[in-house]
């Protein structure tokens, strides 16, 4: 059984997770994270295993789901089912948002993000290892365009 807890978001540390900035805070049945970025920053088309939800409340995000970018401003809510394609960018110069997940792996990958994706620009194939350890499946056509031209 966890404990209760109440304590300012800044006493979580903040990781970086290729130009994001991830607060875990609370890692158990379920998971809670602040995530904040700049314009443009966010993770490739992906699905993985457990669901996800979103609060936007700071700028605006746009989040892919069915093919489909859609604008998400401050007060809106997204929930993504597990094993759904999708992803998300900030679109003003700082957008803030609280993402919640079912049982997975995204707080352990989170922090194994800013331990090991390094450099600038970072370092996809270090990016690409720690997503499939934790269960993400990156699109197909991502994947074609990392490996570049034949």
């Amino acid at each position: 059984m966890s404990e209760p807890v109440i304590r300012p978001i800044e006493d979580h540390p903040a990781v970086n997770v290729i130009g994001e900035s991830v607060r875990v805070l609370h890692d158990g049945d379920y998971a809670i994270f602040q995530q904040s970025g700049p314009a443009g920053v966010g993770p490739p088309p992906h699905a993985h295993a457990w669901d996800e939800a979103y609060l936007v409340t700071e700028g605006t995000i746009e989040v892919l789901l069915h093919g489909q970018w859609r604008a998400c401003p401050v007060g809106t809510f997204v929930h993504v089912p597990g094993g759904t394609l999708h992803a998300y960018r900030g679109v003003t110069p700082v957008s803030t948002f609280f993402s919640i997940t079912t049982r997975g792996n995204a707080a352990r990958m989170f922090v194994e993000m800013d331990r090991e994706v390094t450099g600038h620009p970072p370092d996809l194939a270090a990016a690409l290892g720690v997503a499939t350890r934790a269960g993400l499946a990156i699109a197909p056509e991502v994947l074609a365009g990392l490996a570049g031209p034949r």
